[in-house]
């Protein structure tokens, strides 16, 4: 008698123990018997219980004269935190220049604009390729470096995953209002989220420009809607959150814009691992390579790539001149003993001195010019007059 009476009581303390990736033959998965609200954030457990998972998102923002894309497609692996990916942006002709200052950062010296890049994350570094170049930046590495602590490489680095900016960061806090079956067996959830949630899918820079400001609390802001589908297996394949409550502030970059829309799919859960960069590739260290071009960090003759992943004007990456690249430097012109003239004037100035000096340049630093501009940069009105404070001079390269 007390056999029989244990058995099922160890059968049910059992049950209780099931993880929640189990699927019973006989019923539906573990997920879809929690409360409604809490089925979500079941969800995210059990697609970060599978390990891996590819995915794919695009950020749209809507305008008139044209959608501004963000398309962002790696494998993210939840058990070692750490995940691959390729970012690129379609940026239609016309897009204002406020905006595109605003998500792609400031117009780079003249050069290519930033519209691809590679991203490697893992539970210490954050590796940044820009475009298709031949090496990776690997930010991380010095503690209290202003790059290391620029806001554009911390925002790559996500809280839910290891790459950043994706719906993910919203999912596991996301409630269910309603649910629909799916004819295989899933479920489609409309969903609400806090709004300091989905804050962490942009960096600051982005943030400045929206219509809410950081909430201190989740007390009276308009909640995140999302739409929510998870296989008959319990696991997220995908998510699509409308936030166009966030942009189209008056007088603001943004003031042009009519909606932003994220939609992300997941993918090949549990099937292989992301591939970091490998002992054969190149990795640069941006506290010795990443340098400003006001400053004497590039001799006349070197070369630059203007994308180090931080958006700053004037800070390039230097590399070899033997592979491609974005700009070469072929003088630098000593400007600490004038004083600071009007912006006219000191163009002027500037223009005469590059163009002296792009005469006397020795013709294998000019001739990989793209075309026959000469561009120039020199220091900010608080710089002039120090020791240091000098005119670059240089030409593009492609």
């Amino acid at each position: 008698m007390l056999i029989r009476l244990r058995l099922p009581v160890l059968a049910a303390v059992a049950a209780t123990l099931l993880p929640l990736t189990a699927c019973s033959a006989d019923g539906p998965h573990p997920v879809f018997a929690e409360p409604l609200a809490g089925q979500p954030r079941a969800a995210a457990q059990v697609t970060r219980d599978e390990g891996s998972v590819s995915f794919t998102q695009t950020m749209t923002y809507g305008s008139e004269r044209g959608d501004v894309v963000q398309t962002t497609t790696g494998r993210l692996d939840f058990t070692n935190k750490r995940g691959t990916a390729q970012r690129s942006w379609r940026v239609p002709k016309g897009t204002p220049a406020r905006v595109k200052d605003v998500l792609l950062g400031p117009a780079p010296l003249h050069g290519p604009a930033r519209i691809e890049a590679g991203l490697a994350v893992d539970a210490q570094y954050v590796h940044y390729r820009p475009g298709t170049a031949r090496y990776w930046l690997r930010y991380g590495g010095n503690p209290g470096d202003p790059l290391d602590g620029a806001d554009e490489i911390l925002s790559l680095r996500g809280r839910a995953a290891a790459i950043g900016g994706t719906l993910l960061e919203v999912t596991g806090g996301a409630r269910a209002t309603a649910q629909r079956h799916t004819p295989e067996g899933g479920r489609s959830y409309r969903t609400e989220a806090a709004l300091s949630d989905a804050w962490h899918l942009f960096p600051a820079g982005v943030r400045a420009e929206m219509t809410q400001a950081w909430p201190a609390s989740d007390a009276g802001t308009t909640p995140v809607r999302m739409t929510l589908t998870v296989d008959a297996r319990g696991r997220i394949t995908g998510a699509d959150a409308d936030l166009s409550a966030l942009v189209g502030r008056k007088e603001e970059a943004f003031s042009g814009l009519t909606g932003l829309r994220v939609r992300l799919a997941l993918t090949g859960h549990g099937f292989s691992e992301p591939a970091m960069p490998g002992p054969s590739e190149t990795v640069l260290n941006p506290a010795e390579d990443v340098v400003s071009l006001h400053s004497t960090g590039v001799a006349p003759g070197g070369c630059v790539d203007f994308d180090a992943g931080a958006h700053m004007t004037g800070l390039v990456v230097r590399v070899d001149c033997e592979h491609p690249h974005d700009a070469r430097v072929y003088a630098r012109e000593p400007i600490g003993n004038l004083a600071y003239a009007p912006e006219a004037d000191s163009d002027d100035m500037a223009s005469d001195r590059c163009e002296q000096a792009y005469l006397a340049a020795p013709d294998r630093w000019t001739d990989d010019a793209v075309d026959d501009g000469l561009w120039a940069l020199y220091a900010g009105e608080e710089d002039w007059g120090l020791p240091g404070a000098s005119l670059t001079c240089y030409v593009l390269s492609r």
